[in-house]
């Protein structure tokens, strides 16, 4: 199975260090250009992180430009992104961008952010409900906002 995915995953599951939970799932995930260089862009403050993602990008992080860019009102990671998931009729856009998900949804494709990563990974006997519960706080440490009631939510989500 394959997905497009914008910046927001990639660096949470680097920041701690699990972009193995995206292998789990999926054969290829596909960056448009501008993602690319979204996710490089402060390198030397992210140096262990970009070092994981390029060496997933020599296994199965591709880097792929969309023939067409939207003008959406979007940032150009999600716009090409989004765009680069038409293109090639996939239905999984990877973001926790809220703005990105709602367009992405408008157009058909299925939104999936870091916490249904995470839960896909319980579905699929990847982690444990204890694994997923430690991630989700770690996720929090690392910077990831999560209203109360997202994180509630998320923590409902897997016993």
């Amino acid at each position: 199975m394959e997905a497009v995915s914008n910046t927001t995953v990639l660096i949470a599951l680097a920041k701690l260090n699990r972009l193995d939970l995206l292998e789990n799932l999926f054969s290829v995930v596909r960056i448009p250009p501008a993602v690319g260089e979204e996710l490089f862009a402060n390198e030397e403050h992210h140096r262990v992180e970009c070092a994981l993602l390029r060496e997933v990008m020599q296994k199965w992080l591709k880097v792929q430009k969309p023939h067409k860019v939207l003008e959406c009102g979007l940032g150009k990671g999600e716009a090409e992104a989004i765009m680069l998931c038409q293109e090639l009729s996939l239905s999984l856009f990877l973001s926790d961008d809220s703005p990105a998900r709602t367009f992405a949804e408008s157009l058909g494709q299925t939104p999936l952010g870091t916490i249904g990563v995470l839960v896909r990974n319980v579905h699929l006997g990847k982690i444990t409900k204890t694994e997923y519960h430690v991630l989700l706080d770690q996720l929090i440490i690392v910077g990831m906002y999560l209203s109360t009631d997202v994180y509630q939510a998320a923590r409902d989500a897997i016993g």
